[in-house]
């Protein structure tokens, strides 16, 4: 897993669920999406820390697990600012209404995984952030508010 750059501003940490960096301000960071594993948080913190960048954002293109894994362990150390589409920020900020949108009631045991349930992380409306340089694009359809995010690079995350 290396970081591969894209664009003078814009980087990509190859997972399974691919993590979006775009460095504005000389060394504020925004996170696109938080990756879908431990192994991938502890990536992204070592890679800020190589960089010496603060991470003051993270995106969320929807609200599925293998996106927002890191939210919570990134904000409660960065104490940095979760964004996401008004649809998506209950599920961010209550993951159990994942499992229990597919079961339509207090999940049975198995859907309470954390490929299908996160940890609960704090997110607020997308409508509220303005990054220089970030185009918020709506692609609604793999999730009902999934956005898509371009950069200054013309380089675009599509969760």
């Amino acid at each position: 897993m290396d970081l591969i750059q894209l664009g003078t501003n814009t980087y990509v940490l190859q997972t399974t669920s691919n993590v979006g960096f775009y460095v504005y301000n000389n060394n504020k960071l925004c996170l696109i999406d938080s990756g879908s594993s431990d192994a991938d948080t502890k990536k992204i913190m070592k890679i800020i820390e190589d960089n010496n960048w603060l991470l003051t954002t993270i995106i969320n293109t929807h609200s599925h697990a293998d996106h927002i894994f890191g939210n919570k362990e990134l904000q409660d150390k960065y104490h940095c600012n979760i964004y996401a589409s008004d649809i998506e920020i209950p599920f961010i900020n209550f993951p159990i209404m994942t499992s229990t949108s597919f079961y339509g009631g207090n999940p049975f045991s198995e859907l309470k995984n954390p490929f299908i349930m996160a940890k609960s992380s704090r997110a607020t409306s997308i409508n509220n952030l303005i990054i220089p340089g970030l185009s918020i694009i709506d692609l609604s359809g793999h999730s009902p508010g999934l956005i898509g995010i371009l950069t200054s690079d013309d380089v675009l995350f599509v969760g």
